[in-house]
């Protein structure tokens, strides 16, 4: 009985231990501080708690070994064949005369197979020394001429230039025929041209495409005749004096073709005294000119070549006794 008495007595003091106490109210006024709020920049991201093996990679290791080139000589190709090459002959000349004692004669001189070179000389005459007659028999003045003519040239052919060159020199003797009288003397009437000149060229050959390839070309030319037989018109003679400079760059792209040419030409000319008269026909004349070219433009080529279209501007400068400056639309 006192055990369950005991018992009983524990029961009793859990029960009111557990029990819930009376509701309390306390009011009061104080001061609490709350953080400030701040924002999570990072971007939600899934952690995956199992990280993939990497990949192991066995690059193959390139070894290059040391290499030599051996050229062997090639022996060029033969052909057999009974035939041969005709032989060349560096000369060719020919002679002969006409009537009325006309002797003409003519010799060209030219270097023979040259993979590179070219030299050479030309040389021509023809003359007269006979008389004029009418119907009648009647002789004429003096009528006789000749013409010469010595030229020199040579040329220089390269893979990346051409190179070539000319001298000439002109002679011309006439007397003004047509007179049916044959006492006349021969020197009154007589009259000589003598013309003296040289040109040359070079073209630089850089490739066809992509490359700006240019070519530059310039002469000059000294024409005079003789004096008169009289001393004291000895001013009145011709003379003339001709210059030309000219170049030209080329850039190859595609089918398009754009290039530029740029040219000077000089000529001066003198026959006896300016502002002077000797005969009513025969008037002194001083005049100097000098013209500048540029040409720029495009040329293209479409459908195999069968259709051209170039478009350019020639802008051209004549100085003279007054400037003028002339502008040309080009288009063909």
């Amino acid at each position: 009985m006192r055990t369950i008495g005991t018992i009983c007595t524990f029961t009793l003091v859990a029960l009111q231990a557990f029990a819930q106490p009376a509701d309390v109210t306390v009011e009061g006024k104080g001061n609490r501080e709350i953080e400030s709020a701040f924002r999570i920049t990072e971007t939600p991201k899934i952690i995956d708690t199992v990280k993939a093996t990497p990949v192991a990679s066995y690059p193959m290791l390139v070894y290059q070994g040391m290499t030599k080139i051996y050229l062997d000589t090639i022996e060029a190709a033969t052909v057999e064949t009974t035939e041969k090459l005709k032989q060349l002959y560096p000369f060719y000349a020919k002679i002969g005369i006409g009537s009325v004692i006309m002797p003409l004669g003519e010799l060209y001189y030219n270097s023979t197979r040259s993979r590179s070179n070219v030299l050479g000389a030309h040389v021509k005459h023809v003359s007269s020394f006979g008389d004029v007659k009418d119907r009648n028999k009647v002789t004429y003045a003096p009528a006789g001429f000749d013409r010469t003519e010595v030229k020199l040239f040579g040329k220089v052919n390269e893979s990346n230039y051409n190179l070539s060159g000319d001298l000439y020199y002109k002679n011309d003797g006439f007397h003004y025929y047509g007179i049916p009288v044959d006492s006349i003397s021969a020197d009154s009437i007589a009259q000589r041209i003598q013309q003296i000149g040289a040109n040359g060229e070079f073209i630089g050959n850089r490739g066809d495409t992509s490359m700006l390839n240019y070519k530059i070309a310039t002469g000059y030319t000294y024409l005079f005749t003789k004096k008169p037989i009289v001393d004291s018109l000895s001013d009145w003679k011709t003379q003339e004096h001709q210059f030309y400079f000219k170049t030209k760059g080329w850039y190859n792209y595609k089918s398009e073709s754009f290039y530029a040419n740029l040219g000077v030409r000089y000529n001066g000319y003198k026959f006896g005294i300016k502002d002077s008269v000797l005969t009513p026909i025969d008037s002194g004349i001083v005049r100097n000119n000098t013209i500048i070219d540029f040409h720029p433009g495009v040329l293209t080529q479409r459908f195999n070549d069968r259709l051209k279209v170039e478009i350019g501007v020639l802008l051209s400068i004549d100085i003279n006794q007054k400037t003028k400056a002339y502008v040309i639309r080009k288009l063909n």
